[in-house]
């Protein structure tokens, strides 16, 4: 998940995800 714009290792996965949805 993206906190504040802050990207945060533990959910770089789910970033991963989240940049698919952008």
């Amino acid at each position: 998940m993206l906190y504040n714009g802050q990207v945060y290792v533990t959910d770089f996965k789910s970033l991963n995800f989240e940049i698919a949805l952008t």
